[in-house]
């Protein structure tokens, strides 16, 4: 499975948010998109971006969809 993985520091407002996400949201290729932040966060969907904690993402053995 291929990826784009996009990390921040944190997303703690909407500004840096889409910030974040703007790389992201329009490609239309099927590959997997996360953005990886330093924060524990509850893994989560966002525009069809899975936004994960960095320790949760170091710690997953495998990305599924």
């Amino acid at each position: 499975m291929l990826f784009y993985i996009q990390s921040a520091f944190e997303i703690s407002t909407a500004e840096k948010r889409e910030q974040e996400k703007k790389s992201l949201v329009n490609l239309t290729d099927g590959f997997k998109r996360i953005i990886v932040v330093k924060d524990v966060v509850k893994p989560h969907y966002d525009d069809g971006i899975l936004v994960v904690g960095l320790l949760d993402f170091l710690m997953q053995t495998e990305w599924n969809a």
